[in-house]
């Protein structure tokens, strides 16, 4: 799909930064890199392909719209209006993949229970997301395509 690289978030000054903040878990994107918790190593860190997946749409994402355009569709237009448009755009795209990818390589997961964990991280780990019944239907009209 996409050139990138894989680093640790302790290797990026804004990762660390945002580490302060509980975002240490989670994984990053910015630009063609990728950045993992630091918990794993670059080895382990490999074994993720569905996040790896998820995350390879947003280095997409970044060379259609720039860093700068991306980052302030992202972070600062996010606000409580229109249920942060952009970053529903921009994760449903990336989650979307992720849930083909899960649905393909792991049969002992069915698709709803793969979606619902993909509406709860959402739901938990997004500001300002969309209402669950409203993510769940586009969801599933998405594979049922």
């Amino acid at each position: 799909m996409t050139d990138y690289e894989l680093k640790p978030r302790s290797s990026f000054w804004l990762t660390r930064f945002l580490d302060n903040f509980g975002g240490g878990a989670f994984w990053t994107t910015f630009g063609n890199t990728i950045y993992y918790p630091n918990v794993y190593d670059l080895d382990t860190a490999k074994l993720f392909t569905e996040v790896i997946e998820h995350e390879k749409v947003h280095v997409e994402q970044y060379k259609k719209y720039g860093v700068f355009l991306f980052l302030f569709l992202y972070v600062l237009v996010p606000l409580p209006v229109v249920f942060a448009y952009f970053r529903w755009k921009f994760e449903r795209k990336a989650y979307l993949v992720e849930l083909k990818y899960i649905r393909e390589h792991r049969k002992d997961l069915s698709v709803d229970e793969v979606m619902e964990s993909v509406v709860g991280s959402l739901w938990n780990n997004y500001l300002f997301t969309w209402p669950k019944p409203l993510m769940r239907r586009w969801f599933k009209n998405q594979l049922l395509k």
